[in-house]
């Protein structure tokens, strides 16, 4: 089930971080209580198996975060999340939804390219280890 990120979520996301690149003062931003806010965590039987952050920018939708708990990935819950976020970016009349990617992620980047968004550019030594970027973009 897919349901509105808010701040008291955060305990459950920190249970599937793979890593420590936010705060939880990032988080923060993304409470749907925000107005630029489109984000979600997928549940299931009260249980936080993902979560997507977005923030709407005038007319576009850019995803900041997205995640899957280990144990559940390759189950489509990333490709649920991306369609419920497609879906709502049409019907607010947004009309295009970026995303960065770390080069080396090919699994994401396959995802991504098979649910239409296209590489569109590149941010070299983006992450803290160094490791480049690659922009993607999906015309909604």
């Amino acid at each position: 089930m897919i349901s509105k990120f808010y701040i008291e979520d955060i305990k459950n996301l920190y249970k599937i971080k793979s890593d420590d690149s936010w705060s939880k003062e990032q988080f923060y931003a993304y409470d749907m209580n925000s107005s630029s806010s489109m984000s979600y965590v997928y549940s299931k039987d009260t249980k936080v198996l993902g979560y997507l952050m977005s923030q709407v920018i005038l007319d576009e939708i850019h995803i900041h975060d997205i995640v899957v708990s280990k144990k559940f990935r390759n189950k489509g819950i990333g490709t649920t999340m991306i369609r419920y976020l497609i879906e709502s970016a049409k019907r607010i009349n947004k009309n295009k939804i970026y995303l960065e990617v770390n080069a080396n992620n090919n699994v994401a980047r396959i995802l991504y390219s098979k649910m239409g968004f296209v590489e569109s550019g590149i941010r070299n030594r983006y992450y803290n280890n160094l490791d480049s970027a690659i922009l993607m973009d999906l015309q909604v």
